[in-house]
This record gives structure tokens, C-alpha cells and sequence, in this order.
């Protein structure tokens, strides 16, 4: 499965003496929860990646991704980003291996604040009673999504929580794109596997 990692030295005996296994949190490893959906045995379509990385680092997670699959041999999509798309973020990207369709395609939100701060809901305005729900730190010093911060109030917790929600919604589109793309996709594989057979 995995060839770089030392379990598969030993598989299904990876501490036999000790009494407790200690796991570790895979954001060590590449800070995002996709490894497990990509083995080629998966055969996964579509991936929605909800990057929590704060600005310089908010596309590490994606690029490991794909550094990491390219270096195992498995299909992923090129992240190709450009300055614009570093300093000025939208709220969903889509990376798409057309020429591949083994490889899932990505949806990628990174953490931003573009519109939310103006919607509470996509196409509904923010009222002057509703604005401070709008404004999520993400880029002051003071910030409580900082990482050194490991806890949350339920005001904070919310606001990020709603922020997530609403770039989801916000990108409706983009997802039902790309699901299209993937059922278009999986109909042209089964229509040349029939071919193939006969």
C-alpha cells in the first residue's frame, strides 16, 4: 500500500512487545486527510479538500499531496497555481487531469474570507446587525486561528465553521461540475471496458 512507510516492513505486527500503540496525527505527514481515499484501489472521483492552512501555507497541504503521489505513481491532478492565486485566493479551486481519468479530480477550498464577510448565504446580503459574524481573522497577530492557538470560543468555532459552509455553498456550481465530469467519466471508462471485452 504504502511504499514508503516502514510498516510495510512488518505488516501486521507493528509493535507486538509493547502494550499501547501510539498514533500520530497525519497532519505530520501532509496536513490534510486525503491520503487514505487516493490507493488506486479506491478508485476515487472526486475529492473536496478543506485546506485550514493560515495565508503563505494555505496550498502546502494540496502540493504535498501531489509531490506525494507523483512520488508513489499515483494519478493525481498537477497543482498549478499561479502568484495571483497565492497572494490573492479564491474560495474553490479545481484541478482536473483531463488526460488521466484515474486521477480524482480536486475541489480545493483554501481557508478565505472573500464574500462571506458581505453574505451570510449565497445571494443574501449581511444586515448592519450581522456584519461582525462576517469578519474571521485570519491574518492579525492576534488572530485565534493562529497555530499556537489549540483552543477555540464558541463565537470563533462558529465563525469558521460557517465560513467553511459557505464557500462550500458559495460553489455550488464548481461541485455539481465536477460530479458531471466524474459520472462523464466513469460512463467513457465502462463504454471502452465493453469495447475492449467484445
Amino acid at each position: 500500500m504504502w511504499q514508503d512507510s516502514k510498516l510495510d516492513q512488518c505488516p501486521n505486527s507493528l509493535t507486538p512487545q509493547e502494550k499501547e500503540l501510539f498514533l500520530v496525527d497525519a497532519g505530520y505527514f501532509i496536513n490534510t486527510s486525503c491520503p487514505p481515499l487516493i490507493r488506486k484501489e479506491r478508485n476515487v472521483d472526486v475529492i473536496l479538500s478543506l485546506d485550514y492552512n493560515l495565508l503563505e501555507t494555505r496550498f502546502n497541504s494540496i502540493e504535498q499531496m501531489g509531490n506525494y503521489c507523483l512520488d508513489q505513481d499515483i494519478p493525481f491532478p498537477e497543482i498549478a497555481l499561479t502568484e495571483e492565486d497565492r497572494e490573492n485566493p479564491k474560495e474553490c479551486y479545481i484541478f482536473e487531469d483531463k488526460e488521466n481519468p484515474e486521477a480524482p479530480i480536486i475541489l480545493h477550498f483554501p481557508l478565505v474570507n472573500n464574500s462571506f464577510r458581505e453574505y451570510k448565504k449565497p445571494g443574501i446580503r449581511r444586515t448592519s446587525a450581522d456584519t461582525a459574524k462576517g469578519e474571521v481573522d485570519f491574518t492579525s497577530l492576534n488572530s485565534p486561528y493562529r497555530m499556537t492557538s489549540l483552543t477555540y470560543t464558541e463565537e470563533e468555532f462558529n465563525k469558521l465553521i460557517n465560513l467553511s459552509d459557505y464557500n462550500i455553498q458559495n460553489n455550488r456550481e464548481l461541485i455539481l461540475q465536477a460530479l458531471q465530469t466524474a459520472v462523464e467519466r466513469r460512463k467513457a471508462s465502462r463504454k471502452q471496458k465493453q469495447l475492449q471485452s467484445t
